[in-house]
């Protein structure tokens, strides 16, 4: 599990590689991001559009270079509390309706 630390209100975002068999995946079909921090808190692309930037990779000359932002800044209700959170990553696109659960990640929010 790799560990995230997220500081609310500054301009630090977390950065994230899907890797499949060693390479970052593609992200050009990906079509909603869930982000579930705790049984109680998960944060979707679907409302919460400007946490999560999957687009940037385009701009990346290596695919070892892809990358997801999120940025918990920017969720558009409650903020995030302070407190450590396990939580992961669903990926969805056309071929995978029903998402693909990445690895946990833990985070961190000061």
């Amino acid at each position: 599990m790799i560990t995230e630390v997220f500081y609310a209100g500054r301009d630090n975002t977390i950065d994230v590689q899907l890797r499949a068999d060693g390479v970052a995946i593609e992200m050009d079909d990906v079509t909603k991001v869930r982000l579930v921090m705790s049984a109680t808190l998960t944060i979707s692309s679907d409302t919460d559009t400007d946490v999560f930037d999957w687009d940037n990779h385009k701009q990346a000359i290596q695919a070892s270079d892809r990358r997801m932002i999120i940025d918990l800044n920017e969720k558009s209700d409650d903020p995030v509390t302070e407190g450590t959170y396990n939580s992961y990553l669903i990926i969805y696109d056309a071929t995978n309706p029903n998402g693909i659960r990445w690895d946990d990640i833990k985070i961190v929010v000061k």
